[in-house]
């Protein structure tokens, strides 16, 4: 945040509209972002690393918009990410949400891309009425999605697959959805 009178910087905050993070690792710590009709946090391809934690990042309920549009290593903790078409987007590389909570998005994560590698969500809580939970839109067949005690609440499907990726799951909960799981191979 911008400091105050009297030097604290958390007495004071100042509203980011969006960050384009074209290159290099990242760390961002404490922001708020107000995001507009695009995306609030989007990574290019060259981008190798984003570190988000304790933050908040807040949409204006536009589909085509997303919180964070992924590549490289993104390790996302601690944050509340609401009102985007896509909470988090993940075009490619890996991703790491810990302890975040996904409220009021059509989709909490997705998976889109021929370079996405793993995916693992622990402690996560996606409260997004309708829409998915996590949707792999495409991924290569040797991706990993990892779920660890997370929840999935008001979806109209909490897991969705079009393209078939390893999914390993524990301490997972579902209430309240549609549908629970589309295109997810049994096992």
């Amino acid at each position: 945040g911008t400091p105050a009178e009297g030097g604290d910087p958390r007495t004071a905050e100042t509203l980011i509209p969006g960050i384009v993070q074209n290159g290099g690792a990242v760390t961002l710590d404490g922001i708020r972002i107000q995001g507009g009709t695009g995306n609030a946090i989007h990574m290019a391809p060259s981008a190798t690393g984003l570190t988000l934690r304790n933050s908040i990042l807040v949409g204006a309920d536009v589909a085509e918009s997303q919180g964070v549009h992924a590549h490289g290593t993104v390790l996302v903790e601690d944050t509340r990410i609401s009102r985007f078409g896509a909470a988090v987007n993940q075009a490619g590389g890996t991703l790491t949400l810990q302890e975040t909570r996904l409220q009021a998005n059509a989709t909490g994560v997705a998976l889109d891309g021929p370079a996405v590698l793993q995916t693992s969500l622990n402690g996560v809580t996606l409260d997004n009425p309708g829409g998915a939970g996590l949707h792999v839109l495409s991924a290569p067949a040797t991706a990993q999605v990892s779920l660890l005690n997370s929840s999935f609440d008001l979806h109209a499907t909490s897991l969705k697959m079009d393209t078939p990726v390893a999914l390993s799951a524990s301490g997972v909960s579902f209430t309240n959805a549609e549908q629970q799981t589309d295109g997810v191979p049994e096992s």
